[in-house]
């Protein structure tokens, strides 16, 4: 039984990794300084840093926040290997925006947005019904699109979806 287990843990890891064989999919998680060919000469490489992304903002004349940057993690439906990367890169955000809530007094000041398109395709988050209303309550907005219920049923199961749907707006 450990043995098996053992190879199943090993075998959903290098699932998940899997996509960092591309070049340009592992460019996007690695330091540049790993990196086989550097960028052009006078290219600035910023890492992303959760926390800093999402409270490290400024404030206007009057001491009110200013908006945060958008992040827009993006990639074609084709290129299926990147999802994990993209949904683990949310799933970071989504956990700093509610540990920043809790550092804010219970809610991300200012609010947050979070804009999963083709969320089962994309952003395939396994844990997100269970935390939906949660973040909510955090001012953390998730928005969910699928293609269809079918769609969320495939990626969370049926109670998953009930769950999600039941906490969310549709």
């Amino acid at each position: 039984p450990y043995t098996t287990l053992f190879r199943s843990v090993y075998e959903t890891a290098l699932t998940a990794m899997r996509c960092l064989e591309s070049e340009t999919i592992a460019r996007y998680v690695t330091p540049p300084h790993t990196w086989r060919v550097p960028p052009t000469p006078g290219t600035r490489i910023v890492e992303l840093d959760p926390w800093r992304f999402l409270v490290g903002y400024r404030t206007d004349h009057t001491g009110r926040p200013s908006p945060h940057d958008t992040l827009y993690a993006i990639t074609e439906e084709a290129a299926k290997a990147a999802a994990p990367v993209v949904a683990v890169v949310v799933e970071k955000l989504l956990e700093t925006a509610s540990a920043a809530a809790n550092a804010q007094g219970g809610r991300v000041n200012p609010p947050l947005r979070a804009v999963l398109d083709e969320a089962a395709n994309i952003c395939p988050l396994k844990r997100l019904p269970r935390y939906y209303s949660y973040y909510g309550s955090k001012s953390i907005q998730v928005l969910t699109f699928l293609q269809s219920e079918a769609q969320g049923t495939r990626l969370w199961g049926e109670a998953g979806m009930k769950e999600l749907s039941d906490a969310a707006t549709v």
